[in-house]
């Protein structure tokens, strides 16, 4: 926890942008916290002089602040989101930020019992009822789901030239035109979360209250959200399998996961190769991590 210093009204932080943008939204602020599980954009908690806390999110791109801000109007009534409370488009020095009601929970971490996993699954399954025009996991073109998907993998591989070993790239390649061979058709469009996991859903009194994180927000098809489910709670907790798709299925029917999801594990371990690449992060875990997810299935 950083405080802020006041001369002469003027608020001073070694942090420029935290400054600007406290400007920029007219804040009385006396503490900033930085926000844990926050891997890709720039996210503080500030306590103001009146002792209400609002979070101050800086997105790690404009597509980011430009994708998350609708999604949230969208679900304000529908489902437990933060509030948009004001909006900035940004410079040519920030992407632009967004000023988000403070929810009074903390993300899970550590063990999740089986009775949280059915309120996980249900929470999931609200949001899945959310019906969206298209697909939209590419940028500004409208394709299939299944199109959009070689697309994507192709970009992200394109992006991995030059810094993987070409072999492997190659053997990944080979490996996805295989896996992609007899897909069934896409669960959607519907509103997908993208980094639907543990850490962006928030808890009090072991009671969900809060889900966060709609910078990768998009329409998508419904299967591909139980990809890091199965990898942060299923492979980790006896029973929360069961008892997610229990809660999920109280809501809607069950995507064909038993299909799609060994595919999507190796398309969103890949994925996260080209997002370490990105940010120059390839001595990071989270590469590592991928990486190895990658190899499983090579």
């Amino acid at each position: 926890m950083s405080r802020l210093d006041q001369k002469g009204g003027i608020l001073m932080t070694s942090d420029k942008t935290v400054a600007k943008l406290i400007r920029e939204f007219k804040l009385d602020v006396s503490t900033i916290s930085p926000v844990p599980e926050s891997f890709s954009s720039t996210v503080h908690m500030l306590e103001l002089a009146s002792g209400q806390k609002v979070i101050l999110k800086i997105p790690y791109s404009k597509s980011k602040l430009h994708r998350e801000k609708p999604i949230l109007e969208s679900l304000q009534g529908k489902l437990p989101v933060p509030k948009l409370l004001n909006f900035w488009e940004g410079d040519e020095d920030i992407t632009g930020a967004l000023l988000l009601s403070y929810i009074d929970g903390e993300p899970i971490v550590g063990p999740v019992s089986e009775h949280l996993a059915y309120d996980m699954g249900r929470l999931l399954a609200e949001m899945h009822q959310i019906p969206m025009k298209d697909f939209e996991l590419v940028e500004g073109v409208h394709l299939n789901w299944w199109d959009s998907v070689k697309t994507r993998f192709y970009e992200w591989y394109s992006e991995c030239e030059g810094h993987l070993d070409d072999n492997f790239l190659k053997r990944c390649a080979s490996r996805f035109e295989e896996m992609f061979i007899n897909l069934p058709p896409a669960d959607g469009p519907a509103m997908i979360h993208f980094d639907y996991r543990p850490g962006n859903i928030l808890v009090k009194d072991k009671k969900i209250v809060g889900l966060i994180d709609f910078e990768s927000s998009r329409g998508g098809s419904r299967d591909i959200d139980f990809t890091k489910v199965k990898v942060y709670m299923w492979d980790l907790y006896k029973g929360t399998k069961e008892s997610f798709i229990s809660g999920y299925t109280s809501i809607r029917a069950l995507p064909d996961i038993s299909n799609t999801l060994d595919f999507y594990l190796f398309f969103n371990g890949f994925g996260g190769l080209a997002w370490c690449i990105r940010r120059n992060k390839t001595d990071d875990e989270f590469f590592t991590e991928n990486y190895e997810q990658v190899c499983q299935y090579l």
